[in-house]
């Protein structure tokens, strides 16, 4: 049974494989923690490492791992990286990521590539990045617009406003109906339990329950969103850092020989998930392969679960696991 506490100080229900070919460390997307990757299953010889991000699910202030959210992005990223370099050093190892975590493995993988570079240590480097739905990291944020042209407004602007306005034009946005009936829920629980208090004079079940519904989306969801949001809106900034040009020692701007393999959601209404903005990933890797999959009638949020995905990042990764394999028998 995966272990519900955390390894390596990130690392949430992790299993340890005795006869493991190579490791495969996946970052979640916005307002998720490492249980919304839990489905995920890879081949035999693979073992799965959850990153948990600062300040949520098994490392929330709620738990005895507790720690606080981070709005800098390569702070993010460079604290994974010092507590798993040592698994890396170990044998081959590839980064999963969806979304927003493209984002911070993108800067996970950097901070290696920088760390390598500055110790002088013969790590195995990245086999490949298998990534989806997220916009290169070059790229800045396009102001929020939906299908029907309705412009909820740029980032900025939407992180300086309400936390119910925020969620909802996340939810709009990225095509996400349970964050969105989330909302609803809660705001229509809230509206319904106040009106029976007050004919009751005295507090109900069912208002206990509205508050507590409340407080989940705007006490716990909503800080967490509104730290991705700014997360992910300097994610281009900390890209063109000058220093990069400047440092031999960062390691380059770019991936060194890291294959990506990326995907696409046709069905998607956000920038972020389309085939022209995911391609733009074949940009950040030099001397390796880049490969496109567009899933024709997938959401932004579909994505994540699809068969498709899964199906081509195992191939992908039995391949890995047979070259590990045949590597370690000459």
């Amino acid at each position: 049974m995966a272990n519900c506490k955390l390894a390596h100080g990130c690392l949430a229900f992790y299993e340890p494989l005795p006869d493991r070919a190579l490791r495969v460390f996946c970052f979640y997307g916005s307002g998720q923690s490492a249980v919304n990757l839990r489905h995920l299953a890879f081949p035999a010889g693979v073992e799965r490492c959850l990153v948990e991000l600062p300040g949520r699910g098994l490392r929330s202030g709620a738990s005895s791992d507790g720690s606080a959210l981070c709005h800098d992005l390569v702070a993010v990223a460079a604290e994974a990286a010092d507590a798993l370099a040592p698994l890396c050093a170990e044998g081959p190892w590839t980064v999963w990521a969806y979304s927003l975590g493209c984002a911070i493995g993108f800067e996970f993988l950097r901070a290696l590539q920088q760390r390598r570079r500055q110790q002088q240590q013969a790590w195995p480097p990245c086999r490949a990045f298998y990534l989806s739905v997220r916009r290169p990291p070059g790229m800045p944020v396009a102001p929020f617009v939906l299908p029907d042209g309705t412009a909820l407004g740029p980032v900025e602007a939407l992180l300086r406003g309400s936390d119910p306005a925020l969620l909802r034009a996340v939810g709009q946005y990225y095509g996400n109906p349970q964050l969105l009936a989330m909302l609803d829920n809660a705001a229509a629980a809230a509206a319904a339990a106040a009106g029976v208090e007050a004919e009751a004079g005295e507090a109900t079940e069912a208002g206990e329950a509205a508050r507590a519904a409340r407080e989940y989306v705007y006490g716990k969801l909503a800080p967490v969103v509104r730290n991705d949001m700014v997360l992910g809106n300097t994610a281009a900034e900390c890209y063109w850092d000058p220093r990069y040009e400047d440092d031999e020692e960062l390691g380059g701007r770019n991936l060194d020989a890291v294959e990506i393999v990326a995907f696409a959601a046709g069905a998607a209404s956000d920038v972020d998930s389309s085939a022209d903005a995911v391609k733009g990933w074949a940009a950040v890797t030099v001397g390796a392969p880049f490969t496109l999959h567009t899933i024709a009638e997938a959401t932004h949020d579909g994505v994540l679960r699809h068969p498709e995905l899964h199906r081509v990042v195992n191939e992908h990764l039995r391949k890995l696991v047979d070259a590990a394999r045949a590597a370690r028998e000459t």
